[in-house]
């Protein structure tokens, strides 16, 4: 309200400043007579000079001298009315007959001076107003400021109310107690204060070995506070007697997770484990098994660190076969591997199968690398198993078979400085393979490995070898 009634004020100071100065620029005053100015401005292209107050009384005062020469009283003359020419005509108190004259040049009244004079006080006026204008602006700043901080303060004080709203709904009401003769057994039965019509039989029993079973309603469930479920409801006073009996404080700790989930748990629906991006290496085996490769395999000897595999896989979904533990899951994914061979021999696709030639090293070329690059389209058919808990206790094991499907592949061979040689082609891959796969997992720690008994070329058409890919899951979706 102050900024407003202070806005008020400065609006009226400039419409009172605006309105005088239109006045002003025809209309002064000197010693209680009215100075007039005669006329319009005969030259609109002059540039006013800059007139003081003290300089505008000084020469009426120069003019009024020379008036009292032609014996005329000062005091007598009701209203000067001056030309820009300095042609002077007077008006009088009295009866007296109006005069008009021509101010000589030998009188200290410069021509223009009252316009001019006008014109300085209507610039001043005009400053006035845009200092008025400009404290204006900054009231209204200054009213946004407040609004906004008023509009955080709003927001914080809902943003409290929710948390006061969720704090009395997390209060479910203990409303009876029972104690076992055994001592190390006891049963709560809670009403949550959200859902009055919903009470559970919580029974809390302490083993030998110091760990606790909790049963709902007789049936005996696990809980974790890591697990997919909402947070407290329900709350037991760790003052009382009757507890500090049979829990110390460690048992206090276990006891308040059990209870924070009481109320709103809910089963967690069953979620598999191949949306990702994982990352890996690449091997080829020899139909006998072996990681040596000899004989017609030997071009394609590779150097292991850095032949690496990349599985991008995007889509998953997520069948349930048994509970939250045991499903179905299939999903797509990309593929892309690259072999980096030791020979820095190129694949050549011939007429009668896959052919390995060193040319540009026969040439004296200096061949710096060379590599396979293969991109496929990946969908998966697997099951999998997972273990009861969360978090990083939860364990799961994967397996079934991957359909993969050639999109494109290539070889690019670094020579010389700067210079590299690159084919696209088949290369006589197989278009559709299939891999075996198995998965395992101990909370955040994946692995893979995938197993592809067709090959690497279609039958006959290149060397008998067998892709092998083994990686860790970087990044989970």
């Amino acid at each position: 309200m102050k900024y407003n009634g202070f806005k008020t004020v400065l609006f009226l100071m400039a419409a009172a400043i605006a309105t005088t100065t239109t006045a002003f620029a025809q209309n002064t005053t000197h010693r209680n007579r009215v100075v007039i100015r005669d006329g319009v401005d005969k030259d609109p292209n002059r540039t006013p000079n800059a007139v003081t107050t003290e300089e505008y009384e000084y020469a009426l005062d120069s003019l009024d001298g020379y008036l009292g020469m032609l014996n005329i009283a000062p005091e007598d003359i009701a209203v000067y009315n001056i030309s820009d020419d300095n042609r002077l005509t007077l008006q009088f108190h009295s009866e007296r007959p109006d005069t008009t004259l021509q101010i000589p040049p030998d009188v200290d009244f410069p021509p223009y001076l009252v316009a001019d004079y006008a014109a300085t006080q209507l610039a001043h006026a005009d400053q006035q107003v845009a200092r008025a204008d400009a404290q204006l602006a900054r009231a209204d700043a200054q009213r946004e400021r407040v609004a906004k901080q008023l509009e955080r303060a709003n927001k914080q004080l809902e943003r409290a109310n929710r948390r006061l709203e969720r704090a009395q709904r997390r209060t479910t009401q203990v409303h009876t107690f029972s104690t076992i003769d055994s001592g190390n057994y006891q049963q709560i039965v809670l009403s949550d204060s959200v859902a009055p019509g919903t009470v559970k039989t919580v029974s809390v029993k302490k083993e030998s070995d110091g760990k606790i079973n909790v049963s709902i309603n007789g049936q005996e469930s696990t809980f974790n506070r890591h697990g997919k479920k909402k947070r407290a409801v329900a709350a037991c006073d760790d003052d009382d007697d009757d507890w500090d009996d049979i829990f110390d404080d460690d048992d206090y700790d276990k006891f308040s997770q059990v209870i924070k989930s009481v109320a709103t748990y809910r089963t967690r629906n069953f979620r598999g484990h191949w949306a990702g991006f994982e990352v890996g290496f690449n091997w080829l085996l020899s139909p006998s098994g072996s990681f040596a490769l000899t004989g017609e395999q030997t071009p394609l000897r590779m150097n292991h660190g850095t032949s690496f595999n990349f599985n991008l896989n995007f889509i998953q979904y997520s069948v349930p076969l048994w509970r939250a533990n045991f499903g179905v899951l299939t999903g797509l994914g990309f593929n892309f591997n690259n072999y980096r061979f030791k020979n820095k021999n190129t694949m050549v696709t011939g007429e009668h199968g896959i052919t390995f030639n060193t040319d540009l090293q026969d040439a004296g070329h200096k061949v710096r690398s060379s590599r396979f690059f293969n991109w496929a389209l990946t969908a998966p058919l697997l099951l999998e198993l997972q273990s009861k808990g969360n978090g990083y206790r939860r364990v799961y094991i994967s397996t079934g078979v991957l359909l993969n499907i050639r999109l494109h592949s290539s070889t690019k061979l670094l020579y010389d400085k700067n210079r590299e040689n690159y084919a696209s082609d088949t290369f006589n891959l197989n278009d559709v393979s299939f891999a075996p796969t198995l998965r395992l997992g101990i909370g955040a720690v994946r692995l893979y490995t995938n197993f592809y008994p067709m090959g690497l070329f279609e039958k006959g058409m290149g060397p008998e070898v067998l892709p092998v890919e083994m990686g860790i899951v970087l990044l989970p979706f």
